[in-house]
């Protein structure tokens, strides 16, 4: 799993702190937090529940994701993702989440134009 260097957190997640993201590392899920992740195309957000990495047969999907948020419940989920396509939006004036955030194919044009400073990349896990 990789995850975004500067991690967007919903109020309620803020307010637990980095602890949150510590138990996700650990292999420790509680059934409220709510994962924010770059799909396959890197232009798509999806959202699921931290316990679902647990899963059988997620071992490769876990590899693959790229983490850029984490919520408590369904709806800061939802609006952490506006949010998110929000700040992608005004800062580019598209919808190219996977060059904003600095990951994916779009990045090196992205970072040429200096439209998302500081998202330069990812931190591998």
């Amino acid at each position: 799993m990789r995850w975004y260097r500067k991690l967007y957190l919903g109020e309620l997640a803020k307010k637990k702190g980095l602890k949150k993201f510590r138990f996700i590392r650990q292999g420790r899920f509680d059934a409220f937090t709510m994962v924010i992740a770059l799909t396959d195309d890197e232009n798509l957000l999806q959202m699921f529940p931290a316990w679902q990495l647990k899963w059988p047969g997620w071992e490769r999907e876990r590899k693959k994701l790229y983490v850029v948020g984490l919520a408590e419940g369904r709806k800061e989920a939802i609006g952490l993702i506006s949010d998110i396509l929000l700040d992608c939006f005004n800062a580019t004036g598209e919808f190219d989440v996977g060059a904003y955030l600095g990951f994916g194919p779009g990045k090196a044009a992205a970072s040429a134009a200096g439209v998302a400073p500081g998202n330069e990349g990812r931190e591998d896990v």
